[in-house]
């Protein structure tokens, strides 16, 4: 029954217990004087201590209103559990983090905890770089492990992510290629933030200027980027126009791009948004000042100013609002 009562505190996550949540896990099984007597046991042992500000009861057998736990008493055969296990792994890993999780978690972490110690072990240098699902194959045997099972969290725990070697989460571009444009000393290529738009015109690229029309998947484009110039291996000069929502996140992504590659934004998709009424949405979309300042430098004052204010009022102009014919229209200039 004293167990019971151990297990309740040990797993008790605050750092003060009231008298009367003790009591009511025995559910009326046990007397008062049994209760009493298990609970005078623990503070004996030091397991809880009374706060003597808060009053004795008026029992026979008298126990404090509030008692503060001891937590390192509850844990003593786990935090031993965990010294034996850090002398039995690699030293790279540390289990620092666990004494403060409960064991349940470690329980679960140490079968890949063990699997990845014996990893580093076969490969000291850990110098060569990787993509995730490789890295994670090798580590655990299971390629999704980490970006999709909880192993991000099981290295960071470990003190480990940071020094890991790994290419970044990046996607194989989707993009059309104008072929009549491949062999030109300038090539132009339009990234488009959302797909219906992107569908719309690269049927159409061979109309168009653009050596690329690009499709940029909201926040992806700032990794997959990097992938353009494996995938169009073409010599020359390139330049880059972006076209998104006209929207706080929009204009985020086009600043962060920015500082990847020397982008600009196409202004006459952008210029024809601004014909139509900006609509209500995307309230809860946090402004980025200096993303919003970089993305208006492109406009003349006017425009600017129809910027700042649509987006001072919650509005926003998707890429939808431009039909197909009016896209069509822009593409072919």
């Amino acid at each position: 029954m004293k167990k019971r009562l151990e297990e309740y505190l040990g797993n008790y996550k605050k750092t003060y217990v009231h008298l009367d949540d003790m009591i009511k896990i025995y559910e009326n099984s046990l007397s008062y004087s049994e209760l009493a007597s298990i609970i005078k046991s623990i503070e004996v042992n030091g397991g809880i201590a009374p706060v003597k500000k808060s009053g004795l009861n008026n029992m026979t057998i008298p126990l404090y209103y509030k008692y503060r736990i001891n937590k390192p008493y509850f844990h003593q055969s786990y935090y031993t559990r965990l010294y034996k296990k850090q002398l039995e792994i690699n030293l790279q890993l540390s289990l620092e983090d666990y004494f403060s999780l409960n064991e349940n978690i470690f329980n679960k972490d140490e079968p890949y905890i063990d699997l990845i110690s014996d990893y580093i072990n076969n490969n000291s240098d850990m110098k060569e770089e990787k993509f995730i699902p490789e890295l994670s194959f090798d580590m655990v045997g299971d390629e999704k492990w980490i970006q999709d099972k909880g192993g991000e969290a099981v290295l960071k725990r470990l003190h480990l992510w940071d020094g890991l070697l790994f290419y970044e989460r990046i996607e194989p571009l989707s993009f059309a290629i104008n072929k009549n444009k491949c062999n030109e000393d300038i090539n132009y290529h339009l990234i488009i933030e959302n797909k219906t738009p992107f569908l719309h015109l690269i049927n159409y690229i061979n109309e168009s200027k653009y050596s690329t029309i690009i499709y940029g998947k909201g926040w992806q484009i700032i990794s997959n980027i990097k992938l353009l110039s494996k995938q169009f291996n073409i010599k020359g000069q390139h330049i880059y126009e972006y076209f998104g929502d006209m929207d706080n996140e929009g204009l985020s992504i086009f600043d962060s791009l920015t500082k990847k590659i020397n982008v600009k934004p196409a202004i006459n998709y952008y210029t024809a948004m601004m014909d139509y009424r900006s609509v209500k949405g995307k309230e809860n979309q946090n402004m980025n000042e200096d993303a919003i300042d970089n993305f208006i430098s492109y406009f003349p004052t006017k425009q600017q100013e129809i910027i700042k204010k649509v987006l001072k009022d919650k509005e926003y102009y998707p890429q939808e609002i431009l039909s197909k014919n009016i896209l069509l229209k822009l593409l072919k200039g």
